[in-house]
């Protein structure tokens, strides 16, 4: 099955838009996601565990959610996504990129994980990460060298890594992230997709993740809609967490007559200045057509764009061999519904 990369590049709101006029099917998405991990994975190396025959019956048990067959679809319902190899998820291997727990099981999954298994997103896969996710790349002696879609001589990032792969490689719709000094953020950066780091508390992280203030669990995505639809499902309080906060907060909101003045309190606020001794002048930022070195990147930036565009991720091709010698180490084969 040659895999279809305007679906496989789709995003989630777009799809749960379709599923629900009933013009794509959970399982074709999931089909043609499946066809595009197979062509290219060994590749870029962006997942060490796959769960294609339970993705595949999930997707079919969405399809018939949508067709009214079923219970109502759920929010995430038939929208793919690969867990972070960090991250526990019930009855699974988490390896946290280690040989030390390479056949750990977790007995119970992190609650936001559990959030969005609940509603209704498909687990694809496990996305991969640097041992212990303290590497801003992203290689193990488990899973070998993980490499960036838009360049394969070049890192994704990390800690995170595997999930901004998959994202830039269409090889997911959604993924999540955890980032305490950039894990989300530099592996986004990297692979040309969004990530976000909440606030502390914002999406509960355990009892042991809770007495670290810099750890933050998020959504990584290639539209920021997708995130916060993420967001919406992740965030919220919880008994495992006993700093986490509401899903829903209402900070203060500034009005637009106060955010801005009108003509008589800005002259007021002149008069005020004027009578202390400030002088007001009317500056505006120097503009010069054609010659300023501002102009001349943004020139140049249209001919490196036409380079980009060419080696773009959805331009990669399988791979004819991939050789031991072009991985930190030769990852061990992949484990389908381990």
């Amino acid at each position: 099955m040659n895999p279809d990369l305007e679906l496989c590049y789709l995003d989630a709101a777009g799809a749960i838009e379709r599923f629900r006029a009933r013009s794509l099917s959970p399982v074709e998405l999931v089909s043609h996601l499946i066809a595009r991990i197979e062509a290219i994975e060994p590749k870029v190396n962006a997942l060490t565990y796959t769960f294609f025959e339970r993705a595949l019956d999930e997707a079919r048990a969405a399809e018939l959610r949508y067709s009214g067959r079923g219970r109502r679809p759920r929010r995430l319902e038939g929208v793919p996504i690969v867990i972070k190899d960090y991250h526990d998820v019930s009855g699974e291997i988490t390896t946290f990129g280690s040989r030390l727990y390479e056949n750990h099981r977790s007995p119970k999954s992190l609650a936001y994980v559990d959030r969005l298994l609940r509603a209704g997103a498909i687990l694809l896969g496990r996305s991969t990460t640097p041992e212990f996710a303290l590497l801003g790349v992203t290689h193990s002696d488990l899973w070998g060298v993980t490499r960036n879609p838009w360049n394969l001589d070049m890192t994704p990032g990390g800690s995170s890594g595997g999930a901004g792969a998959a994202l830039a490689a269409g090889m997911t719709t959604l993924a999540d992230g955890s980032d305490i000094g950039g894990s989300i953020r530099i592996p986004a950066s990297c692979c040309g997709v969004f990530g976000l780091k909440p606030a502390h508390g914002r999406v509960p992280t355990g009892s042991a993740g809770a007495l670290d203030p810099y750890l933050a669990y998020g959504p990584m995505t290639r539209r920021v809609a997708d995130s916060a639809l993420m967001m919406n499902v992740m965030a919220g309080q919880h008994r495992d967490d006993p700093v986490s906060v509401p899903s829903r907060l209402r900070p203060p909101l500034v009005s637009l007559q106060h955010a801005r003045p009108s003509a008589e309190r800005e002259r007021a606020e002149q008069d005020v200045l004027h009578g202390s001794a400030h002088r007001i002048a009317d500056r505006r930022p120097p503009l010069r057509r054609g010659g300023s070195a501002a102009h001349r990147r943004l020139a140049g930036a249209r001919t490196a764009l036409a380079r980009l565009r060419s080696a773009a991720p959805w331009n990669l091709k399988p791979p004819e061999e991939v050789t031991g010698s072009e991985r930190l180490a030769d990852p061990r084969a992949r484990r389908n519904d381990a």
